[in-house]
């Protein structure tokens, strides 16, 4: 029988893997809208629309500094023997 410390440790990785490929498609998302509508509408997007795409930009560049926050906590925290 394995180690239950192993099997945990191991679901709690695939866990995070999966976590951080959803936040990566989130971020990948919210980029290309919020530079679709600055870049390729004709007009030129202004009002709401402008501000609603910066927030998407916004929203994905906070979606990665996120992730990385957390894979640092993951991988610096002190483990338990």
């Amino acid at each position: 029988m394995k180690n239950w410390r192993e099997t945990v440790g191991r679901w709690h990785l695939g866990q995070l893997i999966i976590a951080g490929g959803v936040a990566l498609f989130v971020a990948l998302i919210l980029y290309g809208v919020g530079v679709t509508v600055l870049m390729e509408t004709y007009p030129p997007a202004s009002g709401p629309i402008e501000v609603l795409a910066y927030i998407s930009l916004v929203a994905a560049l906070l979606t990665v500094v996120g992730a990385i926050v957390v894979l640092w906590i993951w991988f610096g925290a002190p483990r338990k023997p």
